[in-house]
This record gives structure tokens, C-alpha cells and sequence, in this order.
């Protein structure tokens, strides 16, 4: 099977090197013409990557499309290659934040699609150059809970994913997997943000209330979806990531820092999504939307 990559971001570019160095046939698509990458790994091996294509080509069952994208890039995204795939063409979601698999439901109603979140680390030095920081697991499920063997085309696409990133792992119900690494991103990513600061800052103790208050208020929403949630837990989750990645800057960081637009809305803005129609208040959550939103209108 072919692997075809939507963008030269940094997780994408980590995706088709390690296509590239296990012999996986791969193609990497960019909006707008663009050079050639070169992705560092840790052991500083450099690996170029393919020339990414401008235009969309036509994909059937033995391609599988995946998209490394923002969370704001996956509508426009699947609409515009939606002419181009076949039924049968397996579609891999990996994106921060939640709110893909309802968009993919609507545009791709018919493809198998994947909802896949990573752990490795990559980052952007220069247009052209992504460095690999960090190996991590990767889950990965169907769009549905798929209890029991695996379809063949589940096989496949795990296998290819085996392939090009290391511990891949299936989950029969991925959701659990999205929600507490939602959980995580709700509080370092707008807090960084909002305050400038790199991941380890938040463990100083000034924002100590801050974090309880917004992971209780992900906790309540997590069970009342039908996840397991205990809001203590999920607050020593988010210490542990901002101890193990102190000197990084959150993507929303970068994102506010680059006056790019942001993916505070699949992020706790989802949170406070699923809480409306829950009955749910979250102020702290809706009240970080707000903050963010109003920081990038600037």
C-alpha cells in the first residue's frame, strides 16, 4: 500500500521518513508548491524526503490517506479530496484536539477512517528541516469502537503504521486515548499561551488552582461521555507531560507567538461543546476559549 501524507508539518515529515527508511512507498501532498524536507532523526541520520506534490491525485484501495494536519485544516481538507478517493480508501485522522471524526463522518460517510494520536516528538527549524526529538507511542482505532478481530483492512493500515513509526498500538475504542490526551492539551496548550511561557513553567506553582479547576471541569464532561475520568489523575497527567517536556513551547504557543490561527477550538472549545449539550457548566474552559480567541484577533 501507498501512504499518501496531506502537509510538510513536522509529525508528517516524521511519518514519511520513517516510510521512506522501511521501504513503504509514500507521497507527500502540500497546499502550495514547496522543497523537498529533510528530516533529523536522533541519531542524526538525514533522511530526504520526496518532493511534495501540489494537486491531489486519485487514490483506490491500495492507498491510504492520512493527514498530520491542525485541527482547523481537516474540513477543507477531506472536502477537497473527498472527488479524489475511492469508498474503499482507508483515511487516518491525526490531529490535536477532537471534533475530526464528526467532520470525516459527514464528508467521507462511506471510507474506512482511523483516528490516530501521537506521542512522538518533531520539530520545525526551518521550512525545509523537521528534527525528531522523541519516540511515543502512537494509538490508534476505527472511527467506531470495533470490539473483536481485526477487519483486514484494520490489519493493513496497522501494519503500514508498524512500519513507519515505532510502538504503534490498537485500541478497539480509541475515544478513551483522545479524551485524556485532550485533557492534557486543555491545560498546557492555552496556558502557555496565554502567559508565554514554556510547558515546565506551569509546574511553579502559580497556576496550581487553575489546573484542578480545568481538570475537573474535563473530568465531569469525560464521564458524563462515557469516559472514565478522575479529575486528580488527570491533573498529574498534565504535570508529568509539563515535566517531561519543560523546555518545549506548546504548539498553541507557536501558534499565538506566529499570529497563526489556533486549534483552541478542538481543543477546550470542544470540551465546552460537549458540555452544553450535556447540561454542563465549564466556565474555566469557556472562559480560556475566550481569552485565546480574543489574544489572536490582535
Amino acid at each position: 500500500m501507498t501512504i499518501n501524507i496531506l502537509g510538510t508539518g513536522a509529525i508528517g515529515s516524521a511519518l514519511a521518513a520513517g516510510a521512506a527508511k522501511h521501504n513503504v512507498p509514500y507521497r507527500v501532498f502540500s497546499r502550495t508548491p514547496a522543497t523537498a524536507v529533510t528530516v533529523v532523526s536522533q541519531q542524526d541520520e538525514q533522511i530526504l524526503l520526496h518532493t511534495p506534490l501540489s494537486q491531489p491525485a486519485k487514490l483506490d484501495n491500495s492507498d491510504i490517506l492520512i493527514l498530520p494536519l491542525k485541527a482547523h485544516q481537516i474540513a477543507p481538507a477531506l472536502q477537497q479530496w473527498q472527488p479524489y478517493v475511492s469508498e474503499h480508501t482507508p483515511v487516518i485522522l491525526m490531529h490535536n484536539g477532537m471534533g475530526g471524526a464528526e467532520i470525516a463522518r459527514h464528508t467521507m460517510p462511506d471510507n474506512p477512517v482511523f483516528l490516530a494520536t501521537t506521542r512522538m516528538g518533531a520539530l520545525t527549524h526551518s521550512k525545509n528541516h523537521v528534527r525528531i526529538t522523541g519516540h511515543g507511542t502512537t494509538d490508534i482505532g476505527f472511527i467506531d469502537a470495533a470490539p473483536g478481530p481485526l477487519t483486514v483492512v484494520q490489519e493493513q493500515v496497522l501494519t503500514i503504521l508498524q512500519h513507519c513509526l515505532k510502538d504503534v498500538v490498537w485500541h478497539s475504542d480509541i475515544y478513551p486515548s483522545l479524551w485524556h490526551k485532550l485533557s492534557i492539551n486543555a491545560v498546557i496548550n492555552p496556558l502557555t499561551a496565554l502567559h508565554d511561557v514554556p510547558n515546565g513553567a506551569l509546574l511553579s506553582g502559580h497556576f496550581d488552582s487553575q489546573i484542578e479547576v480545568i481538570c475537573s471541569e474535563t473530568a465531569a464532561v469525560m464521564r458524563a461521555s462515557g469516559i472514565s475520568a478522575d479529575a486528580a489523575l488527570l491533573a498529574a497527567n498534565v504535570r508529568n507531560v509539563a515535566a517531561a517536556t519543560a523546555t518545549n513551547y506548546s504548539s498553541m504557543h507557536q501558534d499565538v507567538a506566529h499570529h497563526r490561527q489556533t486549534e483552541i477550538d478542538a481543543i477546550n472549545g470542544y470540551i465546552v461543546q460537549q458540555a452544553t449539550k450535556k447540561g454542563i457548566s465549564v466556565p474555566e474552559n469557556a472562559l480560556l476559549v475566550k481569552q485565546i480567541t480574543a489574544l489572536t484577533q490582535r
